[in-house]
């Protein structure tokens, strides 16, 4: 009987770190790469003021960024329109935008920004890059 209560012991003892191991590269990413994104709803007065501390590294704008890709920068949304709303790109070429987010994340080290693709003046995609 003792020795069935320590082999059922250890049976649960190792489902738990297996479920764990294979849980934290998941959680790990979600953590570091998305959690960051969806902090905040996107606020315009907030996005337009946040640009300089974007700049020096600040998360101000990257803490609106998914509302901003499911809510404003949305496929076949004119260009002018997504303009209108979050101002000028920081870059900007022929078919993409890029609009800062500050260092948001992994360990903060590396700059995020907000990228978005057009066609025919509308937009394709849009999700965030960490350079």
């Amino acid at each position: 009987m003792k020795q069935r209560v320590l082999w059922s012991s250890l049976a649960i003892a190792a489902t738990f770190l297996v479920g764990a191991a294979l849980a934290a590269k998941p959680l790990m990413r979600w953590w570091m790469h998305s959690r960051p994104f969806s902090a905040e709803r996107f606020d315009p007065a907030k996005w337009k003021a946040g640009l300089a501390a974007s700049q020096d590294g600040e998360c101000v704008r990257g803490r609106m960024a998914n509302d901003v890709i499911s809510t404003i920068v949305v496929a076949g949304t004119p260009r002018q329109q997504v303009e209108n709303i979050l101002g000028p790109p920081q870059r900007a070429e022929n078919g993409w935008t890029d609009y800062e987010l500050g260092m948001c994340s992994g360990l903060r080290i590396d700059y995020d920004s907000l990228h978005v693709d057009y066609a025919e003046g509308k937009v394709v995609r849009a999700y965030h890059v960490q350079h």
